[in-house]
């Protein structure tokens, strides 16, 4: 997979990171590899400051290194838009089927629809393995299930449909908060998490990891930035 980017610039998306500079900019630092993202972001940032808009390259200076996981569901935007299209089509058909339902519809196609869905999640989770292993990266199970969740809540979450479309996911978009199929979760359901200590203490275990993780990445990204500056 190449490390370059890009594309027509397109109006940028709501919730999206391209209000200023423009949405093919944005998705071409997105197809970057990882260990050379900051360099890159970096000398985005540069050239837009000296462009004399410094609001677009204060946000483009804080966007964060993807990981591996977000780096493959990006690419996978380039790599098989016909595949993310589908996706994005499936999940379009689950929402209409779970509004039907709240609405107090029969629902009947809720399951189909719902399958649907998970074959096209699932299909494209394994082309996001073959491009971490295309790339020398590792493929593991925790790795491939990263994929898979990123694909699954980003393609039902409004804001987020049009930046998987374009490669653009500035992070990885957490199943938290939503219950089966994406169907968010009510007072009840979170009244029961409360209520289980065993799913209290999983919440509050995964919170931790992922401060823990947010972390150690902040401090690579600072080194790195360190490193930079010093080689400038």
């Amino acid at each position: 997979m190449s490390d370059a980017g890009g594309g027509r610039t397109r109006r940028p998306a709501a919730g999206g990171p391209a209000e200023s500079g423009t949405d093919a900019e944005i998705a071409a630092l997105y197809a970057v590899a990882p260990e050379r993202f900051i360099a890159a972001r970096d000398a985005l940032a540069k050239r837009l400051r000296g462009a004399g808009d410094t609001a677009g390259a204060e946000r483009v200076r804080t966007l964060r290194r993807p990981s591996p996981a977000l780096w493959a569901v990006n690419g996978l935007a380039r790599r098989e838009p016909g595949a993310i299209g589908a996706l994005l089509q499936a999940a379009e058909g689950l929402r209409s089927a779970q509004g039907r339902l709240l609405a107090g519809e029969t629902g009947d196609d809720l399951n189909r629809s719902a399958q649907a869905h998970r074959d096209a999640v699932h299909e494209l989770a394994d082309l996001g393995r073959g491009l971490l292993e295309e790339s020398g990266r590792p493929a593991s199970v925790i790795m491939v299930e990263r994929i898979r969740r990123t694909l699954h809540s980003a393609s039902l979450l409004e804001e987020a449909r049009p930046l998987l479309a374009e490669g653009r996911l500035t992070g990885e978009v957490p199943a938290q908060g939503f219950g089966i199929e994406g169907v968010a979760a009510g007072p009840g359901d979170q009244r029961r998490r409360r209520d289980d200590p065993a799913l209290e203490a999983a919440r509050l275990d995964r919170e931790r990891r992922a401060a823990a993780r947010d972390t150690a990445e902040r401090a690579l990204e600072a080194a790195e930035r360190a490193r930079d500056t010093a080689m400038d």
